[in-house]
């Protein structure tokens, strides 16, 4: 049985001023429109690791995906808009029994068969709320969570789906697509084995509608302090950066990709708050963060930090959430000992004990120093044996 997560879904807010909001909403576009009219894409962005598209077609037939997913009823019955395509291209009987033996399926719920037939190898089978029911965008927001985590537990790599709990139960087409990118960008670092999500609507007006919920630019708040992040960051490292990270009650911090925007979040992304804004670089080479912002002004009771301590302390998170000094190209081994260059810090890992440290240049100097006292006064008391 699918875990139905209970969460509470925010409403979008927009907090752009106009001049901001018409020149995100236009570089977003222009970002990430499809220009292959061949694809069939309409739009296309990175939320995590993940690239989240949308097409017009079939879903039934849609080929390239690990999974399609089939919006059903409590008993599973194969006579929804989808589900009949799907019959048209499966084997009926093979997985009317399938789905038999899954019922029944609780609201919010997501389980998987095989397709029997179908162009993708797998059905997930959800089950949305009516538009009209209580909290009906809560539980929404549970069923496209319920689908990402099965899909993850499945180990599948893509997923297509359309807008669920749309048509007969109620749902606006803008309303689930809106839903569902909430629920996708708030489950993101989880994207370990999810690299692609694409929505299949039945026409070009729904996909404009999903279009602009995937293209929906990040909230850049009106009061908001520019900050300068010097540091280099190489492709690699962008790319971890990229996954996003889940905090905890320990350290708190959790951080969303929303191409090109790391959204760093004191708390989770629909309980927490947005505390700054970085716009990582797409450069083949090491480069700077591009733009960066404080969702605040600083040196009042929400940031007492002043500018230049801002600017210091972000690296050092991002460094230590997502590792990034242990990602070295030229590491140099001394028996069981490793060091390696890092942003004016050396690195030191013992593989015996399993611990990584970076060093400061003194630090590192005084160590070298204490080595070769020792080494010196181990090659006088006792003789070198070949």
């Amino acid at each position: 049985m699918s875990h139905v997560r209970r969460r509470s879904l925010k409403s979008p807010q927009t907090n752009l001023d106009p001049l901001s909001a018409s020149v995100f909403n236009r570089s977003m576009k222009q970002a990430f429109v499809s220009t292959e009219p061949h694809s069939g894409m309409m739009a296309s962005r990175h939320i995590g690791r993940a690239l989240v598209s949308v097409s017009t077609g079939d879903i039934a037939t849609k080929s390239g995906v690990d999974a399609i997913v089939n919006p059903t009823t409590r008993s599973l019955r194969l006579d929804g808009r989808v589900s009949a395509s799907i019959c048209a291209q499966a084997d009926r009987t093979q997985l009317a029994d399938a789905c038999r033996h899954l019922a029944p399926l609780d609201v919010g719920e997501a389980r998987i068969t095989p397709s029997f037939g179908l162009n993708s190898a797998n059905i997930i089978h959800c089950h949305g709320p009516r538009y009209i029911e209580p909290d009906a965008a809560d539980v929404l927001g549970n069923t496209y969570w319920n689908i990402l985590e099965l899909a993850e537990r499945e180990g599948l790599t893509s997923i297509a789906w359309p807008a669920l709990s749309a048509g007969a139960l109620g749902f606006p087409v803008a309303a689930s697509a809106r839903v569902a990118m909430e629920i996708t960008k708030e489950f993101s670092p989880d994207f370990h084995n999810l690299k692609r999500i694409e929505f299949v609507v039945v026409d070009r007006a729904a996909a404009d509608s999903v279009a602009e919920e995937i293209l929906r630019p990040v909230e850049i708040p009106e009061i908001r302090t520019a900050i300068n992040i010097r540091v280099h960051y190489a492709p690699e490292e962008v790319e971890a950066m990229r996954q996003g990270f889940n905090g905890d009650m320990t350290t708190k911090w959790f951080f969303y990709y929303e191409e090109p925007w790391l959204c760093v979040y004191r708390g989770t992304r629909s309980h927490g708050r947005c505390h700054f804004l970085l716009k990582l670089p797409s450069s083949a080479s090491p480069a700077p963060i591009e733009e960066a912002w404080v969702c605040a002004a600083l040196g009042g009771s929400d940031y007492f930090l002043d500018k230049r301590e801002v600017e210091r302390l972000i690296p050092i998170l991002l460094d230590d959430r997502f590792e990034l000094l242990d990602m070295a190209s030229d590491i140099e081994h001394f028996g069981e000992t490793s060091l390696w260059v890092k942003r004016g810090r050396i690195g030191l890992h013992s593989s015996i004990h399993e611990f990584d440290q970076m060093l400061s240049v003194e630090e590192a100097r005084a160590l070298g120093s204490r080595l070769l006292e020792l080494t010196d006064r181990l090659s006088k008391s006792s003789p070198i044996r070949g």
